[in-house]
């Protein structure tokens, strides 16, 4: 290394001198490797930490041999304890710009920065050389993470890039490299050494030095010569570790997903050098801290490549780690508040870091310093350290002052630590205070920030749950008395409040996540996992809750649905889980292990790429996949995915291509040690091999080879090890080049076609089966139904895969010998190429253009000329993603092995790129087959809220029948997905069926509510009643009453039944204890009257008493609260079109009995009161007033009380129907009761009015002295009318509601009956005064009072038209009539027979007509009499609330927002729901008859669309297997020849071949199981030469050897 120094430093002395224009260089905080140090250092060293110890109280420190560093305090002192600056010395600052940190070589030389005059002292490093300091006030040049940093160490996997420059003149960068003394042999032997170690660490051990210093040695620094012909060549410095696409690079630490798996988001682990403890990211994710164990302290990782740059000594196992910031604006002044908000994102944070040893040491971390880690206070316990933690709130990082830190110790102890308010008060002692002491450990401590002040909750060992109140009491952290007391079996070991403190999330040794509301202290949720809970841990945007547990596997809850929707399995016990910025997760894999995810959804990148449109467009990945390669015309552009995917390389760079060579194919090699190569062919018929390579912060590419083979080639492939090419095109030979010298392999081999598209066997695949894999390595496709399969070693045909259709693509498995094959017929099969049988074949919508496979084998992407690009997973071969496009998929490929990025082509030249993600994007998610889903798949798409609409939201704003049906199909197998919503608007599954206004979405969203399902048939919560769903589904319900045709409101409500009260124990109470109940929550109202009961065996419960009246009961709601508002009673009742049959349910029923005893019974009997007083006042009134009735001797004092009487009254009815009115505008004149009500009091007024005002004797209307004035057709006009609204007031009585509602429902069925009557009385009134107009009445003798006989006689009774009607009416009707009528009259034959016809079609026919209808209406009265008297009960309801005063209506509606009764119980706590308490026994039995009747024709329905999708694939296979036999059968005979000419020797082989590798698949271990199951089979059929489908014979498949 000392040579590397000395002769870099002898290169620029002679360019430093000449440099005339100096300027200071600003002071940059750097190191370089420590040179080896000596005895006498290494003692002067050890003396110094001793010195040390002896004066700090034993401050642990480590002292190491050799080139191990030493950390002492005073190299964490503060940075304004050394007030010393240097300038970076020229040697620093070159080895800077070599590593691509400092500024570029041309400002180095130019501008001469390195002053010798301008030297300040200098600071003596540890290793005794100099070390430039840091400016008091951290000014200058700070050195971010990942640059230079005094402890920061570059592990194994950080990529370094060697600058020299970039400059536009490479004449001029040649020559300063030559005033460097750097020619191309010095170069060589000088950079040829390994890299410079810079940032060491003080800390770092000696086994982690030697073995940076291993794989560092392993990275080499060459110098490359590049330059087209003719021109002069330019040295580029190039560390080839830094060359992504370098021969030497290893795609797994490429970047992207490890092993290309992106459905398990890993992206890197991270081996510590000690057992795993605990982890934690700081609060703006800038490190990651690293618990370690025995003694191997505290690692900080930064976080852009997850380097280790410091390691914090203990002696002892560190148990608990914990950050907040250092300081708060509220403690600054004014002019500093500014500047720490500038620096927002560099400040620095405290560390808390406790261990078994009793330890508490406070750091703090920050980049912005020369010492990254600095300590500042230390206190001890009295015994192990299991838990600590930051008085703050994780959510929003809010610290209270004073700033404390909780600590849980091994005895039981609880302590608060205070810490000192400002940093210069470092080193001040510490004291702790014991807030609570339990029996046994303390293993976690949560802090919840409400309204009311801070809850402090701790769990223990033992089990045992408790949560306190802090409070302040004199500038001190205080707790109250214990606020609530839970017991577990076993350890409670993680603890975390959700982002409002509303819930506290409890996990531990039993295996149950708890989910406790801290409102209610009641346990609302429990979810199940397998093994015990070791962490508990919110994501920062509080979606997603982490689970890690023993069972391996680390689990993530949605928190809305609050159901489990991804399972990341690790090797170890996940112990401890910590989120890290927006979508990144760190959790300890393993003992030694920490593994980071990335969690995020696949998602657009929303850019696009041009290319060439139709089917010449071709797209390629590098190995690792950065690099994308793409056809343009006749050029070939390469992005880089690091860059935003920016063109960094052209073809036409390297090469001249004319207009019409348009190039066709692109394909990078994958093989290892040639990955940077790119072959390209085109219509020119030349096959170019360009060299990629990363150097001097650009992309250089190098034309390796231009050779012209044939004209018009069509594809080009590399062999599985890269040593061959293959190509061919349009002249149907098959051309195969060596590529060490770019040589004919081979002679050209005729494939009897136009070759389409060439494939080979990936080299996984290749050398895991061996040297027999040369028989099938290679596929081609000649555009014929034929996939041919070469082989490589005799370069022949040796296999071919017939299909019904053209061949339009194929691929293989990236890691078996597996083929997908794509046809014209829209249908992938699998081939297994060992065994040659098929395994597996799917149908897509449109013919397949293109397929790929997934690095990691578990999804295979297909392209179709729909405009479709979908992915299915490999186990069910079923569409999990689909994406649309607006033209034809022409080419779809996954990013080479870090699976990151998945490239699709279009027709229409346009190239997106899909980021890749462990989470399914649900707006690519296929509406139609979501039901057939695999188990993983559908609780990841079903029960997550994702940016966006959820699933269920998707099929609602889809709206077509297929979607609808989905969305029925997923509330009926996830009901919790109601839950979901856009978390990008916030907007549910609720809202959106509101905004989008169709009521059968609506009915559709609110039927799992409130028909028991959503809380009876869910796995993970309690009830439903604990979230936000009710009062949504309220108001979707209230808004489909208003605005929506009533049946749909009519059917929710008939569905509606009840669910258990939750925290609510059975209830033992007698019959005739009141079982319906109001309250203002979903909590049991009878909870303070409950009586005791026993538990008995597991479930079942018996009563303390031997009373036999006494029953069990269990309390119950409903599920809807605010179903007796006077908003949604009045807008039932107004509902159009619709009677009783809203009511007819229990929900109503229970809804108004409540309501009627709540206080409204006591208004109706008030008013039913005050009517009959006023009824008797009319009365008494009329009798008196009338000028029919009265009498002389009527005493006028009396009439004229009982007048102002009916007036007050009225009044007071006036006044309720004016609150009426005002209370209910639109829906006052809705009701007839209402009309008749207003009549009654304006025919009142009137009369009463006529009364006073005809008495005139007296000139007053105050008193009445004559009466008899009144007039008697409006006084019975008036008394008709209240007749009719005193029998409205027997509505509210249960013997005469009904009744009522029967007479009622009898009018409205008669009045067409009444029409027809009147116009057959109209017609014989006619007739019979036509007939008998001249018939006198009835005369009789009648003595007067003078004694004289008198001839009485009556009218005629057919006289006038209005005597004729009544005559007619009694003789039809009554049958009362005169026989001696008939045979009066002149035509006594005509008027015998119209007497005959009227009484027969009046009397008989039209009379028992009537009597049938008043049955039926009778019936329909009867069969629904509890729903007609809710309704009319309903009615007297809402008058009564309407007139309410205001506060007493609202009272009445909170107290009774849900509604709660006592239903039996079946011994085991469940609900039995008798709905026909509630309805009429003839109508629960038409309802349960209409729902068998439903449920069959929809059984009936999927039977029959079964059965004829059954028979259309069967007859379609049919005709395909005729067809395809036919075909065989010829192609057989034409092949008979050449089949036998094929069984030769190297046949016989290859057949061997076959079977070894059949047998050494065995042990193939890949995560294509549905595969490998097949591939590797014993099957005795192996020699088989026909690949055919599975037993059912749908089609047939010919493969020829």
């Amino acid at each position: 290394m000392m040579n590397v120094n000395q002769s870099l430093e002898g290169s620029t002395k002679d360019t430093m001198e000449d440099n005339k224009h100096s300027e200071e260089e600003p002071s940059v905080v750097t190191s370089i490797s420590p040179p080896p140090m000596s005895d006498d250092t290494i003692r002067n060293n050890n003396q110094k930490v001793s010195q040390h110890e002896e004066n700090n109280n034993n401050l642990q420190a480590s002292s190491i041999l050799e080139q191990n560093i030493i950390v002492t305090p005073e190299t964490m002192s503060p940075p304004s304890s050394k007030k010393t600056s240097e300038q970076s010395s020229p040697l620093q600052t070159l080895l800077k710009v070599i590593r691509g940190e400092g500024d570029d070589i041309e400002s180095v030389l130019t501008n001469s920065k390195y002053s010798q005059e301008s030297k300040s002292p200098n600071q003596i490093n540890m290793w005794g050389t100099t070390q430039p300091a840091v400016p008091p006030n951290g000014s200058g040049s700070p050195t971010r993470l990942g640059q230079a940093s005094l402890r920061t160490v570059q592990t194994g996997h950080a990529k370094q890039t060697a600058t020299i420059a970039q400059l536009s003149d490479s004449q001029k960068l040649l020559q300063k490299p030559l005033e460097l003394g750097l020619n191309k042999e010095q170069s060589v032997a000088l950079f040829a050494k390994p890299t410079v170690l810079k940032d060491v660490p003080i800390d770092v051990r000696e086994s982690e030095s030697s073995s940076l210093n291993g794989k560092l040695d392993n990275k080499r620094v060459s110098i490359h010569q590049n330059g087209k012909d003719g021109e002069q060549s330019i040295f580029e410095i190039d560390f080839e570790s830094d060359s992504l696409v370098s021969n030497n690079i290893d795609p797994h630490h490429a970047g992207g997903f490890i092993d290309g798996n992106f459905s398990a988001g890993k992206l890197k682990e991270i081996e510590t050098n000690g057992k795993c403890f605990t982890i934690k990211f700081n609060l703006d994710s800038t490190f990651l801290a690293v618990a370690l164990c025995d003694g191997f302290g505290v690692e900080l990782y930064e976080t852009q490549q997850f380097r280790l740059i410091y390691t914090i000594e203990r002696s002892a196992t560190v148990s608990a780690l914990d950050w907040v910031d250092e300081f708060e604006v509220d403690n600054m002044k004014a002019d500093e508040e500014l500047d720490f908000i500038k620096g927002y994102e560099e400040r620095s944070q405290l560390l808390a870091v406790g261990g078994f040893d009793g330890c508490v040491k406070v750091y703090s971390i920050s980049s912005n310093r020369g010492d990254l880690v600095h300590l500042l206070h230390t206190f001890y316990v009295q015994s192990a350290i299991y838990s600590l933690a930051f008085l703050k709130d994780n959510y929003t990082q809010y610290t209270p002052t004073p700033r404390a830190i909780v600590v849980g110790e091994k005895n039981g102890k609880v302590s608060i630590v205070k810490l000192p308010e400002y940093i210069d008060q470092a080193g001040t002692p510490l004291n702790g205070r014991v807030v609570d002491m339990e029996d046994s450990a303390i293993l976690s401590i949560s802090f919840g920030f409400i309204e009311n002040g801070i809850i402090m909750v701790i769990g223990t060992k033992d089990g045992k749950l408790r949560a306190r109140v802090l409070y302040l009491e004199r500038n001190e952290w205080c707790t109250s008395q214990c606020l609530f007391e839970l017991e577990r079996t076993g350890a409670i070991r993680a603890l975390r409040f959700n982002h409002d403190s509303s819930l506290l999330i409890v996990g531990g040794y039993d295996k149950t996540v708890l989910f406790i509301d801290t409102e209610l202290w009641k346990i609302v949720r429990e979810l199940y996992v397998e093994g015990t809970v070791q962490d508990i841990q919110y994501d920062p945007y509080n979606r997603y809750l982490l689970l890690g547990n023993r069972s391996k596997v680390m689990t993530v809850v949605d928190t809305s649905t609050l159901h489990p929707i991804k399972l990341f399995q690790t090797s170890g016990w996940v112990t401890s889980i910590s989120w890290g910025g927006h979508s990144t997760i760190a959790m300890r894999s393993d003992e030694k292990q920490i593994s980071l995810i990335m969690f995020e959804p696949i998602q657009p990148l929303g850019l696009t790429l041009d290319s060439t449109r139709g089917e010449d467009c071709s797209i390629s990945w590098s190995a690792d996949g950065r690099f994308l390669a793409r056809t343009k015309g006749n050029d070939v552009i390469i992005c880089d995915s690091k860059r935003d995917f920016q063109t960094v390389a052209k073809l036409s760079d390297v090469t001249t291509m004319g207009d019409a060579d348009i190039c066709r194919c692109v394909k990078f090699c994958h093989a290892k040690g040639k990955r940077d190569r790119l072959a390209i062919v085109g219509h020119d018929g030349y096959l170019k091999v360009i060299s990629l390579r990363v150097s001097v912060g650009k992309v250089h590419q190098q034309l390796i080879a231009s050779i012209f083979v044939e004209k018009n080639m069509k594809s080009v492939a590399w062999s599985p090890d890269g040593s061959i090419l293959v190509c061919g095109g349009r002249e149907m030979k098959l051309h195969m080049l060596d590529t060490s010298l770019f040589k004919k392999y081979s002679e050209p081999i005729d494939v009897g076609g136009r070759i389409w598209n060439i494939e080979s066997l990936s080299q996984a695949a290749y050398n895991e089966i061996g040297e027999y894999s040369s028989a099938f390595c290679m596929s081609i496709t000649t555009g014929r139904n034929v996939c041919s399969i070469l082989d490589l070693e005799s370069r022949d045909i040796s296999m071919e895969i017939t299909r019904k259709r053209t061949v339009r693509c194929q691929k293989y498995h990236p890691t078996l010998p597996v083929l997908a094959i794509g046809d014209a017929s829209s249908e992938v099969m699998i081939v297994d190429l060992v065994g040659e049988r098929k395994l597996f074949s799917f149908m897509v919508e449109g013919r397949v253009n293109t397929i790929a496979f997934s690095p990691a084998g578990d999804y295979i992407a297909v392209g179709t000329d729909e405009g479709t690009f979908t992915i299915h997973d490999t186990r069910l071969f079923k569409c999990v993603q689909e994406i649309r496009c607006t033209s034809m998929a022409m080419a779809i490929e996954f990013s080479g092995k870090s699976a990151q990025f998945l490239a699709i082509s279009h027709a229409n030249g346009d190239v997106k790129i899909v980021k890749l993600g462990p989470l399914l994007s649900i707006d690519y998610v296929p509406l139609h087959g979501t039901l057939d889903f695999p188990s993983w798949a559908k609780d990841e798409i079903m029960y997550r809220s994702p940016e966006g609409p959820s699933l269920l939201q998707r099929c609602m704003l889809d709206g077509s029948k297929e979607s609808l049906s989905c969305a029925e199909g997923i509330l009926d197998e996830a009901p919790e997905s109601v839950l979901t919503f856009d978390r990008t608007t916030g907007v549910g599954c609720f809202e959106t069926a509101v905004e989008l206004r169709k009521p059968n979405i609506m009915k559709l969203i609110l039927t799992p509510v409130v028909d028991g399902s959503l809380d009876s048939r869910s796995q993970w919560s309690s009830s439903l009643l604990t979230t936000t769903i009710p009062i949504d589904g309220f108001l979707t319900l209230r808004d489909l009453i208003l605005n929506h045709p009533s049946r749909y409101a009519t059917d929710i409500l008939n569905k509606m039944t009840f669910m258990k009260v939750p925290f609510a124990p059975p209830k033992r109470c007698c019959f005739n204890d009141d079982k319906a109940r109001g309250s203002d929550s979903y909590t049991d109202p009878w909870q303070e009257e409950s009586k005791n009961l026993v538990k008995q065996g597991s479930r079942s419960f018996r009563l303390f008493s031997e009373h036999k009246d006494e029953v069990i009961l269990i309390p119950a709601v409903l599920p809807l609260p605010g179903l007796g508002s006077l908003d949604f009673l009045s807008a039932l009742l107004a509902m159009p079109n619709t009677g009783s049959e809203v009511f007819d349910n229990g929900a109503m029923g229970l809804v108004l009995t409540v309501l009627w005893n709540a206080g409204i019974k006591h208004y109706f009997f008030v008013d039913f009161i005050l009517n009959v007083i006023f009824c008797s006042c009319w009365i008494n009134f009329v009798d008196r007033s009338a000028s029919s009735t009265s009498s002389i001797a009527t005493d006028t004092k009396v009439v004229t009380i009982l007048a102002w009487s009916v007036i007050l009254i009225n009044i007071i009815f006036t006044a309720e129907q004016g609150i009426r009115f005002l209370t209910r505008r639109g829906h006052f004149f809705r009701s007839n009761w209402h009309i008749v009500e207003v009549v009654c009091i304006v025919l009142v007024y009137v009369y009463c009015a006529m009364v006073l005002m005809d008495d005139r004797e007296d000139n007053s209307i105050m008193l009445m002295t004559n009466s008899g004035q009144g007039n008697v057709p409006l006084a019975v006009i008036t008394t008709l009318f209240l007749t009719v609204k005193f029998v409205s007031m027997l509505r509210g009585f249960d013997v005469t509601g009904y009744l009522v509602a029967y007479l009622l429902q009898s009018f409205i069925d008669v009045r067409g009956f009444v029409v027809v009557i009147i116009s057959i009385l109209i017609g014989f009134t006619v007739a019979f005064r036509l007939l008998l107009a001249n018939v006198p009445g009835e005369c009789k003798a009648v003595i007067e009072d003078d004694n004289v006989l008198v001839n009485d006689c009556d009218g005629d009774p057919f006289g006038n038209l209005s005597r004729a009607i009544l005559s007619t009416f009694e003789l039809t009707i009554m049958g009362s009539y005169d026989p001696s009528i008939l045979y009066d009259g002149t035509e006594i034959f005509l008027v015998s027979i119209v007497f005959v016809v009227a009484v027969t079609v009046i009397l008989v026919v039209a009379l028992n007509a009537l009597i049938a209808v008043l049955g039926d209406s009778f019936s329909r009265v009867q069969e629904k009499v509890a729903a007609t008297r809710q309704r009319e009960r309903a009615e007297l309801i809402v008058e009564y609330m309407s007139m309410m005063p205001l506060n007493h209506r609202k009272r009445i509606e909170v107290k009774n927002l849900y509604f709660h009764s006592l239903l039996d119980s079946d011994g085991h706590g469940d609900l039995l729901i008798q709905k026909d308490d509630w309805q009429g026994g003839l109508n629960a039995l038409k309802k349960e008859l209409t729902e068998i009747a439903a449920g069959n024709n929809t059984t009936t329905q999927r039977a029959m669309d079964n059965l004829r999708n059954e028979l259309s694939e069967e007859f379609r296979a049919m005709i395909q297997n005729e067809v395809t036999s036919v075909l065989n059968n010829v192609f057989l005979e034409l092949k008979e020849i050449s089949k036998f000419r094929q069984m030769s020797i190297r046949t016989r082989k290859v057949a061997n071949a076959a079977l070894a590798a059949q047998a050494i698949g065995g042990n193939i271990k890949t995560p294509f199981d549905g595969i490998k199951k097949n591939i590797f089979r014993d099957d005795r059929s192996h020699g088989s030469s026909d690949i055919s489908d599975d037993e059912h014979g749908y089609e047939s498949t010919l493969i020829s050897i």
